[in-house]
Order: C-alpha cells, then sequence, then structure tokens
C-alpha cells in the first residue's frame, strides 16, 4: 500500500477564508480534462466530505516562517467537489492553492509566528460527488491517438519510479502477452488478466514494477505499476489513480474517426472491473511522475511537507497532516 508524504495522516486540520475563497477554488480546479467526458459511460453518483490539511505545534521554543504543503483534492471527468467548510486559527497568515502537473494540486499554508505552546491549524472540508463508470459496450473502433497526443497523454506513456516501462524483462514480457491480440482493447485486457492470474498479491514492502514481475509476487501498488508499465511498453498510455489508501490504474484510447480520447479505469486486485469499475472513494490525484516546485527528485505521489527557514534542531514543531474521509 502507497505511503503518504513525510508524517502519518491520521487527521485533518484546515483555514477560514472569506467567501472570494470559494470562487478562487472553483476556477483553479477547472482543467481542460474536468470539462470532457470523453468516452466514459459514468453511472450513479455517490456524495461524501472529505477533510483536508495541517496541524502545527510549537513545542520547545518560538517558530517562525513555516509553510506546509498539502495535495488536495481537483476535478475530474468522474468527480465533481466543492469547498463546504473551513477552519483556521489566528497564526495562520495565509492560505493559498497551487496549480501542479497533470491536474495535481496543492494547498499553501502560510504561519510568519508560532509561539511555544500554541498550535496553528488550517483545514478544508471538501463535498466530493464520485460517480461510478461501465464500460463501452462497443469497444472495436478505439485506438492509440497517433496526432495530437495531449500533454497528460504523452506523460503516461514513459517511465515512471518503480514504474520500469523501459527494462528489458517488462518490454519482453509485454509483447508475448499481446501477440495474439490485434484490436488494442483487446491487449489491454490480455495485460490486464495476465497481471492478475500470474502475479500473486501479497502484503509486502512496495518493490516497483520490475521487481514484482521477477519475483511473480508485489503488494497491491507494485500489481498497478506493473499493469501500467506492461501497457507503457506496448505504447498504451496509462497512469495510477490515488485514492485514500489505494490505488488502481486507468489506461487511455481514443475513438477512431473522431479522435476522441478517453481514460477507461479498472482493478487489478479484488473485483474484475475492466473500463469501467464501481468505486466509491474520492480520487485524490491521478498520475505517478509528477514534479514539485522547490523539489529536484520526482513524485508518485505529491507528498506533505513542512518547511521553515528559521526551523532549528532544537525548536522542530509537532506537525499533524491530516486526510479523512467522514463518515456517510
Amino acid at each position: 500500500m502507497f505511503r503518504f508524504g513525510i508524517c502519518a495522516i491520521v487527521a485533518l486540520s484546515f483555514f477560514s477564508l472569506p467567501t472570494p475563497g470559494y470562487a478562487q477554488f472553483d476556477q483553479f480546479n477547472d482543467t481542460a480534462e474536468s470539462k470532457s467526458y470523453g468516452g466514459m459511460v459514468l453511472g450513479e453518483g455517490f456524495t461524501q466530505k472529505l477533510k483536508v490539511g495541517v496541524q502545527v505545534t510549537a513545542r520547545a521554543g518560538d517558530i517562525r516562517g513555516i509553510v506546509a504543503t498539502i495535495p488536495i483534492p481537483s476535478k475530474w471527468p468522474e468527480q465533481t467537489l466543492s469547498i463546504v467548510d473551513e477552519e483556521t486559527t489566528p497564526h495562520v497568515k495565509k492560505i493559498k492553492y497551487r496549480d501542479l502537473e497533470q491536474g495535481a494540486r496543492q494547498m499553501i499554508v502560510t504561519i510568519d509566528s508560532l509561539p511555544r505552546g500554541k498550535m496553528a491549524k488550517a483545514i478544508v472540508t471538501f463535498e466530493i460527488t464520485r460517480h461510478s463508470s461501465t464500460a463501452p459496450e462497443e469497444t472495436d473502433h478505439l485506438v492509440l491517438l497517433k496526432k495530437k497526443i495531449p500533454t497528460n497523454v504523452r506523460r503516461a506513456l514513459g517511465k515512471s519510479p518503480l514504474i520500469e516501462s523501459t527494462d528489458r524483462h517488462i518490454k519482453k514480457q509485454a509483447k508475448e502477452i499481446i501477440k495474439d491480440h490485434e484490436n488494442v482493447w483487446d491487449q489491454v485486457e490480455a495485460i490486464h488478466t495476465w497481471v492478475r492470474e500470474n502475479i500473486e498479491h501479497k502484503n509486502e514492502k512496495l518493490k516497483g514494477a520490475a521487481e514484482t514481475l521477477k519475483s511473480k509476487t508485489g503488494n497491491h501498488e507494485d500489481l498497478v505499476s506493473l499493469f501500467i508499465a506492461l501497457c507503457r511498453a506496448n505504447k498504451i498510455p496509462a497512469r495510477t489513480v490515488w485514492i485514500p489508501g489505494g490505488c488502481y490504474p486507468e489506461f487511455y484510447l481514443a475513438e477512431e474517426e473522431e479522435g476522441n480520447g478517453a481514460w477507461y479505469p479498472c482493478q487489478i486486485t479484488g473485483g474484475d472491473g475492466f473500463g469501467g469499475i464501481d468505486e466509491r472513494s474520492p480520487i485524490l490525484q491521478k498520475g505517478d511522475n509528477l514534479k514539485v516546485p522547490g523539489e529536484k527528485k520526482r513524485f508518485r505521489f505529491v507528498p506533505e511537507k513542512l518547511t521553515g527557514a528559521k526551523l532549528t534542531a532544537q525548536n522542530v514543531p509537532t506537525v499533524r497532516f491530516i486526510r479523512q474521509v467522514l463518515p456517510k
């Protein structure tokens, strides 16, 4: 199972903004992908609430210049959301949002000064409606997009951390799996079936696609990564969809005549959904190779982080990042 950020996520704290903050978030959250349903067949929506935020406590002394960054959900064709509640303490100076790659979002919380023994928190509650999806009845017209490939689709063709799609063993296995299938939908389904039937799902340490193929075992995230790597090795765009406590893959195909593309999800463990799934969990992020401003490495999932220009070993605060799905 994947891990979030630098601290355990057990709760959520956020901030109060004036009314314009709602409009700011809605405008910030409208992406090109969120406006197009493509070929997805959406089902009934399920509405729930998600809290996200941070709580910082000055333990040993006064602290200054603290900045917390927290990933937040965004809109997708199968997900809509709005802010329904915000909470903050007086020591929180400013909250703003930042748009990252591939539809990812961050909340940035600034705390200029926090006296010893005091606590600052910023928490937002999202109301999220998540739709299930079903596979299209006809798939023979779906093909790989070869011209005018959108940036987010092109990024789903390359290597990602622990998704070693250019590994020679993965490339060899990928070709072997699809050799008897001409239709690209059938090729992806063959990869899906092969991973489910040939890789044993175990609760073990994350090790990546290449090692999972070699050992024929892996945790849930490893199986998702292997499926994605095998797709990419066959020039089929695929990416990770992150939800609370887990993830699943989706792949991209386009309509032959019109060229309109869409992402189709599938389940690697548990249910056998392919091309559509009955998933109610909020989507936290899509993608698995993301750049975060100020960071040299790229990330599978955008992490929580606390930084401060004036932090020392003697006055490191206690920080708790929160991501909590509220009971329905």
